[in-house]
């Protein structure tokens, strides 16, 4: 039974991942940064679908593949905590084809 199983937890400090999420929020704050293009920026894993007005921008950008080797899942999270805590923010508003989208935007908390 896994509930009975003793586990053993590991704490990773992710404080360099969130900072480096906070200045790519800070980097594209003009543009339409969606959290699948901020987990694709930090990961350094452009899709075919990432905005080409965008993508030179982020290839070049400094966090560009800053948290390489964290799954999607774990930065889901890491974004989802700092949303929570007012790092960062998102922002409502319909695209260019006329659909609601939410955009992440830099928090109330961002120093």
């Amino acid at each position: 039974d896994n509930c009975l199983a003793p586990q053993e937890l590991e704490e990773i400090d992710m404080t360099n991942v969130a900072l480096s999420l906070s200045k790519i929020v800070s980097l594209f704050a003009t543009s339409d940064l969606t959290t699948p293009r901020l987990i694709q920026i930090a990961q350094g894993r452009l899709k075919r679908t990432f905005p080409q007005r965008m993508r030179s921008e982020a290839e070049q950008c400094s966090e560009f593949g800053c948290a390489n080797e964290i799954s999607q899942d774990d930065l889901q999270t890491i974004i989802n905590d700092m949303m929570k805590k007012g790092c960062l923010s998102e922002s409502h508003r319909k695209n260019a084809s006329g659909f609601n989208t939410v955009y992440v935007t830099t928090g109330v908390k961002v120093e």
